[in-house]
């Protein structure tokens, strides 16, 4: 095994987080349960590409919780990480990671909106829109209410919708498989389609972005026009921690970064601990 050279303060790491710290795949995934001390392993080996040259510039760290973001930072100054190096790191919740890099694309950043209540006046002229695209299609019976709940209920539905990569209908998908595979009503699935046609204008671009859509439209982007990687810089390490509340979007973000051979990723999780089912979050990508 190669030794390490970072040698943390007041701290004697294991074997195994030695391993982990300067291991020389390109793909390392851990699997602990909680107190396993993961974080703390994910900032060894942010400490020892650091010690062997790495510019902070070059490591990139993403969570999915300010939580989370908070722990790491933390971590990596009871290890000895300098603070004014430790503020060079890109060390970003993955929504955040995404919100930055489209702003650097894009001419105007568009609206940001935190709370589903700000939402509302789009949700309810898509709603308009699309009742009176299908006021005549016999084949669709679509269930047409505009009070709280059922304003609450779609807004979940499309976050679960963007979170899964679902939105898009190809060819040979039936639209009432795919909405009842993914949870949803087709109402609340031809809905958000709407949604996303009044959000994204085709002449305008983005006109504004609600929660977790950052995170949608880069993974969107990435796959649509892969060509875009090139304009996101090179992370030659990249940790993940809380990969168990990793979704689809997500995961294809982590995939084009991944993409570059030079780019080597340290992840980790706990099957156990997965909080964010309702954003689609699965376990399987632990594995």
């Amino acid at each position: 095994m190669i030794r390490p050279r970072f040698f943390p303060k007041n701290l004697l790491p294991t074997l195994e987080q030695q391993a982990i710290q300067c291991a020389q795949q390109r793909i390392s995934l851990i699997e602990a349960n909680a107190g396993a001390a993961k974080t703390t392993t994910l900032a060894l080996r942010i400490g020892e590409a650091l010690t062997r040259g790495l510019a902070p510039e070059q490591i990139l760290g993403l969570v999915f919780t300010p939580e989370a973001l908070e722990v790491l930072r933390q971590r990596l100054l009871e290890l000895g990480v300098a603070p004014a190096v430790m503020r060079r790191l890109a060390l970003y919740r993955i929504e955040d990671f995404a919100q930055q890099v489209l702003t650097y694309w894009e001419e105007q950043e568009p609206p940001r909106m935190t709370q589903m209540h700000a939402l509302q006046p789009m949700m309810l002229e898509a709603q308009e829109m699309l009742s009176q695209r299908y006021a005549h299609r016999e084949e669709f019976y679509l269930e047409i209410r505009s009070h709280h709940v059922a304003l609450s209920q779609f807004y979940q539905s499309q976050l679960r919708l963007k979170a899964r990569m679902d939105l898009r209908l190809g060819e040979d998908e039936d639209l009432f498989e795919k909405a009842a595979l993914a949870g949803v009503t087709v109402t609340d699935f031809l809905w958000a389609q709407q949604y996303e046609r009044l959000r994204q204008s085709p002449y305008e671009g983005v006109l504004f972005r609600g929660p977790f859509d950052a995170t949608y439209d880069l993974a969107c982007a990435l796959l649509d026009q892969p060509e875009l990687l090139a304009h996101i810089p090179v992370y030659r390490v990249i940790v993940v921690d809380e990969l168990h509340d990793a979704n689809e979007a997500a995961f294809q973000i982590l995939r084009a970064l991944m993409s570059r051979q030079q780019s080597y990723l340290v992840a980790a999780g706990d099957k156990d601990q997965v909080i964010h089912q309702d954003l689609a979050a699965e376990a399987t990508y632990l594995y």
